[in-house]
């Protein structure tokens, strides 16, 4: 299982730096990313993900927490990612 942690913790960081590339590519400048809805939804689903990555920080150190607790979290905030890339799907990108 240690062994799979730091498979998934490259696994992650890969995505979101792919994402933010892949970002940058269908943006074009950081102008539209305030700018347009395209943009603005992006920009809430990386600040979702960097949400969720410090929740897991806190319940990693914090070493006390309910497993149920974490599944709701855990459940609802990748949701919420899915949700918000269900909408980037449907804009057409800003540029």
């Amino acid at each position: 299982m240690w062994r799979f942690g730091h498979l998934s913790v490259a696994a992650v960081a890969e995505l979101f730096i792919s994402g933010i590339f892949l970002l940058w590519l269908h943006i074009g400048s950081m102008v539209h990313l305030f700018t347009t809805l395209y943009g603005m939804i992006a920009l809430a689903k990386i600040c979702l993900v960097l949400l969720i990555l410090s929740i897991i920080a806190v319940f990693i150190q914090a070493k006390k927490y309910s497993k149920r607790v974490w599944w709701m979290i855990e459940a609802s905030a990748l949701l919420g990612v899915l949700i918000l890339a269900g909408f980037l799907i449907s804009l057409s990108p800003a540029y």
